[in-house]
């Protein structure tokens, strides 16, 4: 098992949230001379996703033959940066009081989603997240639209974490 502390997986929680946080900002001006519908960004999202679980699986398997190259580790954080950055900037425009708050709460309980598990699983978690998402995302079941803040928010962690695990090489569920 891992010997990272619960702090020091709260301080690498929140370290990876600065920077798909800087991600999310640094994209902010291109996003708002091209403002996407609803439907557009939902849309990049699940290509995004897409694309993560797609690397996560390859990176598990070349990892499982010892054959797994730096430049697919990169590229697998790059997705799930890119999946909790657009997250945010979605968060952002539907709640724009506080949105980093909570996901820093949210991140204090990681459930063990930033160490290793089992690669279908990791997907999985991905993938239903995902869908939870969307289908609440254009009809807000209540007026605040707060499911649909609280399924962008666990998509944010689970990219988040996703990040963070391939950060440390866990690709496959630990001992």
């Amino acid at each position: 098992m891992t010997t990272l502390t619960t702090e020091q997986r709260r301080r690498d929680f929140e370290a990876m949230l600065k920077r798909a946080n800087r991600v999310r900002a640094a994209g902010q001006e291109r996003l708002e001379m091209f403002p996407e519908a609803d439907g557009l960004m939902l849309a990049r999202l699940t290509e995004e996703v897409s694309d993560l679980c797609r690397g996560w699986h390859e990176a598990a398997h070349r990892a499982s033959l010892g054959t797994l190259a730096p430049y697919t580790v990169g590229q697998v954080k790059k997705h799930a940066i890119q999946v909790a950055a657009h997250s945010l900037a979605a968060l952002r425009d539907r709640t724009t009081e506080g949105y980093l708050a909570p996901i820093r709460e949210m991140g204090h309980q990681l459930d063990d989603r930033d160490l290793g598990m089992d690669p279908a699983e990791r997907i999985g978690w991905l993938l239903s997240t995902l869908g939870d998402l969307g289908t609440c995302y254009h009809r807000n079941l209540d007026p605040n639209g707060s499911i649909t803040v609280f399924r962008l928010r666990s998509l944010t962690v689970e990219a988040l974490c996703a990040a963070l695990a391939a950060d440390r090489g866990l690709w496959q569920e630990e001992a």
